[in-house]
């Protein structure tokens, strides 16, 4: 399995947008889509419920595609949510299967109803459920169940489709097998009894890691029989707004996320069952990280992420300005927190050059005009972050120029625009150019240090 998975918190990708993917991933070599989108009520939430007609035919639509250019669309179904009552559970189990009645018809009907208009690959996610956070809820017993639900759910599809297949997003999906302790390798122990039945999905030893090793999952598959597929949250940016508010029901932060690949040993391919990218909110942004994802499958150890992510970057859009539009919303606060944002601007202050800065600062400026004639949808998904960024370059550029009122003012349209653009080179050039310094003393070069 490789490609890609629409598996994030926040609005779906468009029908016609995942139909475009698929023709992209095709001509990349990538064979993979699963569909796994959290903020899908008829995939998550309100899983037992069936899609409407409108849903179902889209869904054929896709699968039709899937097959006629070589990419396998998987559909997800996520039966079982944190605080969820309708959970898929042992309760209620009167034929003795270890499923509950309940459960398991509203599952075998949604996969059915998926299958007969062209599904062929699913998955069974129950990621961020109460074991993911509190693994003490979990251990063998729990384990054994959703091993025992993904082998009823192959058993079921396999009667029409004998080639069916199926991939399980456990409960506990990140970790070395040493960094499990003790109630999630009790857990996955439970979870082996699904053999080489199905692969598993596996996020390295944290949920957004830094580092994914070959040795590490080589070590996971020794000790639980199972294959895994690495699901890889590399530029996953949906965790931003979560974590600034949302969760809490307040309106959350953004901020764009397209950098190459970069976290994975060359030998993960060699020895897991697939990697799998965790797309971003931006489905046209998340095409770059793709690609840089393809040149990782092809290239191995010979792979270069600065060169894949410049060659995708070429096919993207206008590629200076999309390029530098990175070095403003580079840095990964989870996967890549040592990214310097901003670089040419973070040089000019640090060399106290003036000429350096103000050059740095009109390129922030006019890369709304530069990405004026790219893509629709592309433009759409960087808008707001070019228009905050515009914002940020006039208000220094009017402190360069002695116009402090004018940098306040372009200063506080910007703090409205909730989009995250380089905050700390900008944070700390509207401390020096509003600090006690005037703005003529600092556009001008500073005496050498000693």
């Amino acid at each position: 399995m490789r490609g890609v998975v629409e598996g994030f918190y926040g609005a779906p990708w468009s029908h016609e947008e995942r139909l475009a993917l698929l023709g992209f991933l095709a001509a990349q070599g990538l064979d993979t889509y699963l569909y796994a989108p959290k903020n899908d009520l008829h995939h998550r939430r309100h899983w037992q419920r069936p899609y409407p007609p409108l849903a179902m035919e889209r869904f054929g639509e896709l699968f039709a595609r899937g097959e006629q250019v070589g990419v396998s669309v998987v559909f997800g179904v996520a039966p079982a949510r944190l605080l969820g009552w309708n959970n898929v559970t042992r309760l209620g189990d009167r034929d003795g299967d270890g499923i509950g009645d309940a459960g398991w018809q509203a599952l075998s009907a949604k996969l059915l109803a998926l299958q007969g208009v062209g599904g062929r690959r699913f998955a069974l996610l129950f990621d961020d459920t109460a074991t993911t956070f509190v693994p003490a809820l979990g251990g063998a017993g729990l384990g054994r169940f959703h091993a025992r639900v993904a082998q009823r759910c192959l058993e079921l599809l396999r009667r029409q489709d004998p080639g069916a297949d199926l991939l399980l997003v456990p409960a506990a999906y990140s970790g070395t097998w040493e960094g499990l302790g003790r109630a999630g390798r009790a857990y996955w122990a439970g979870l082996s009894d699904l053999g080489d039945a199905a692969p598993v999905a596996w996020t390295g030893a944290d949920i957004f890691s830094r580092r994914i090793r070959g040795t590490e999952v080589a070590e996971l598959q020794e000790a639980t029989g199972l294959r895994l597929v690495v699901w890889n949250n590399a530029v996953a940016n949906d965790w931003v707004h979560l974590a600034t508010g949302e969760l809490l029901g307040l309106r959350g932060w953004r901020k764009l996320s397209y950098g190459p690949v970069a976290n994975l040993d060359a030998d993960v391919a060699d020895v897991s069952a697939g990697v799998l990218l965790n797309g971003a909110l931006e489905p046209r942004l998340s095409r770059i990280s793709l690609a840089s994802l393809a040149r990782w499958f092809e290239h191995g150890a010979a792979y270069d992420p600065v060169r894949a992510h410049a060659d995708a970057l070429q096919h993207a859009g206008p590629p200076d300005a999309l390029a530098r539009l990175h070095d403003l919303v580079a840095r990964h606060l989870l996967v890549a927190p040592d990214r310097r944002e901003a670089p040419a601007l973070s040089r000019a202050l640090d060399d106290r050059d003036p000429h350096a800065l103000r050059a740095a600062l009109e390129a922030v400026r006019f890369l709304e005009a530069d990405l004026a004639d790219a893509d629709p949808v592309l433009q759409r998904e960087v808008d707001p972050t070019l228009r905050k960024a515009h914002l940020l370059a006039s208000a220094a550029l009017a402190d360069l120029d002695g116009r402090p009122s004018e940098g306040r003012a372009r200063r506080a349209q910007a703090r409205r625009i909730r989009w995250l653009v380089a905050r700390r080179p900008f944070a700390r050039l509207a401390r020096e150019l509003s600090g006690p310094r005037s703005a003529a003393s600092v556009d001008r070069p500073a005496d050498p240090a000693p």
